[in-house]
């Protein structure tokens, strides 16, 4: 029969348990009595495998021990029903409420030290690891993690983005890419177009127009008509006529 270590401990450090536990008697001690000696009174020295402590019978189970001392005798399992413990002068002590002989061992088991005020835990007693953080290696980021200021969590395949840039932003499929100074695009937002500088297509200085963008992409969300190459174009909303080569 199996003894449950580890419940003496627990009752010392009121810490709930499962009950019934099964514990080895060691030894029946009488009590002197100077106010009723016709009532002897006995305390069991009793142990749970790794620790052993005095257990006082309560009255009823007083009568019970002494009419049956050849059952309550060393090496002794008894199981113990209900036990409690009490704090009187500083100290422990401990009460059996409900007990009963389940069998018997005439060796001690185990190698049981006395328990004392401040006994250590038994193995297997010792707080568990605590708890929030994510297992070394498992690639998830700690709780309460958050990624920098604008931006967006790195997916598969693609690289670091700003935040809220959307899908097509970036170069290729017939999109313009943004260019300092220009309107639209990554690092130009909302910045006007400037004109070219010199003659376009022979015409002078005074009938400068703007450099308009090959391949009519979208720049700043705004679509720009293509202008065409010697003939009539549209800037603006207004018509420009073109000029005759050589003046």
């Amino acid at each position: 029969m199996q003894l449950s270590t580890g419940s003496l401990y627990k009752l010392n450090k009121d810490i709930p348990f499962p009950k019934p536990i099964f514990l080895q008697l060691m030894d029946v001690k009488g009590i002197a009595q100077t106010s009723n000696p016709q009532k002897p009174r006995h305390r069991l020295q009793m142990h749970d495998g790794q620790y052993m402590t005095t257990v006082m019978p309560s009255t009823q189970l007083q009568e019970t021990i002494l009419n049956n001392m050849d059952t309550y005798r060393r090496g002794a399992i008894l199981k113990v029903n209900e036990i409690i413990a009490n704090c009187v002068n500083g100290k422990k002590v401990y009460i059996a409420i409900n007990l009963e002989v389940a069998g018997y061992h005439p060796e001690i088991i185990g190698n049981p030290v006395p328990m004392g005020e401040n006994p250590a835990p038994p193995p297997g007693e010792a707080g568990a690891a605590p708890m929030g953080m994510a297992p070394m290696g498992s690639g998830a980021p700690p709780v309460g993690m958050q990624y920098g200021a604008g931006l967006a969590p790195m997916q598969p395949g693609v690289g670091m983005m700003p935040q809220g840039q959307q899908p097509g932003m970036a170069t290729g499929g017939g999109m313009m890419p943004g260019q300092p100074g220009m309107g639209g695009g990554v690092g130009g937002a909302g910045a006007p177009m400037m004109p070219q500088q010199g003659p376009l297509g022979g015409m002078g200085p005074q009938q400068q127009q703007q450099q308009q963008p090959q391949g009519g992409g979208m720049m700043g969300g705004n679509m720009m008509p293509q202008q065409p190459q010697g003939g009539m174009g549209s800037m603006g909303g207004g018509m420009m006529q073109q000029q005759p080569q050589g003046g």
